[in-house]
């Protein structure tokens, strides 16, 4: 794929269109070029900041499919472009496609042979189920799940759809999955969920799971400690919820409580057979 140096200006131009659809102002903005087949490098003195994803070089569809512009994805799809081109992350449209989670866009792109499923990996071997789960895209995923697209592959650093989903915070997505796709079965995707739902802060989430997964065992297994230590990275709030968890499981095993004074202080989990572990300098709630 060729790299091709736009202005600020015309990048400019370019997004705004596609952030508003306005497929006859956008087909005048790339008058100018004689391919289409080119990953879009933001300038640096680019006006807007745009969500990382972004950054690394996106082919013009994939840019145009993660706005949720369908005239304009639908204009570039009539001009045969190369549904195959990749980011720097070797991201294809149908990855950026499910992140934005316009749900006609990957309609269309399905009708044109683009897959969905496990063959479309990235770097980090994320499909493009993992991308509709960690931005939320609902919709996105009821659809691919109707197609019957799997929920459980896993990515290079052993996260499934579902922990993606809880890193990020999509309570709505998760409550999908489970009462949909199903609960997880694997004790090492469990324990990953709770840890992904504690490195991302999001206590709601935590809730959440702690009632669907109420029969699980967790201060048997070893990734509790994962989790714990998770809250340094997280907020203090999580800590708490642990905290919480934690007493009410071994009320009447333990009745050492967990000192502290204010947010910044060293929280101290007491946790099953003396296991003690520190979390420095939580951040504030």
């Amino acid at each position: 794929m060729n790299i091709v140096t736009l202005g600020s200006n015309m990048q400019l131009e370019i997004i705004d269109n596609l952030l508003a659809d306005n497929v006859d102002q956008f087909i005048q903005s790339i008058s100018s070029l004689e391919d289409f087949n080119f990953q879009f490098i933001l300038d640096l003195r680019f006006p807007y900041k745009l969500p990382p994803i972004l950054n690394s070089g996106p082919s013009l569809l994939s840019l145009a499919a993660f706005l949720g512009a369908e005239k304009c994805v639908h204009h570039l799809l009539n001009l045969s472009i190369n549904l195959d081109l990749k980011d720097h992350e070797k991201r294809k449209a149908v990855h950026f496609a499910c992140a934005g989670g316009n749900i006609n866009i990957c309609r269309e792109l399905y009708s044109y042979g683009c897959k969905f499923d496990n063959s479309e990996m990235d770097s980090s071997k994320q499909s493009p189920v993992h991308y509709a789960c960690a931005f939320g895209s609902l919709e996105v995923c009821q659809w691919l799940w109707t197609r019957g697209e799997k929920f459980s592959s896993l990515s290079c650093g052993g996260h499934s759809p579902y922990g993606d989903a809880a890193y990020h915070g999509q309570l709505e997505l998760l409550k999908f999955l489970t009462n949909n796709v199903g609960t997880l079965s694997s004790k090492t995707q469990i324990n990953d969920l709770f840890v992904q739902a504690s490195l991302g802060g999001h206590s709601h989430v935590l809730e959440f799971l702690f009632d669907v997964y109420a029969d699980y065992d967790r201060l048997e297994n070893d990734f509790f400690i994962d989790a714990v230590r998770s809250c340094s990275i997280s907020s203090v709030k999580i800590a708490f919820k642990w905290i919480r968890k934690l007493l009410t499981r071994n009320s009447t095993k333990n009745s050492k409580r967990t000192p502290h004074s204010n947010q910044n202080d060293n929280i101290i989990l007491i946790i099953k057979e003396g296991v003690k572990v520190a979390v420095n300098n939580s951040p504030p709630i």
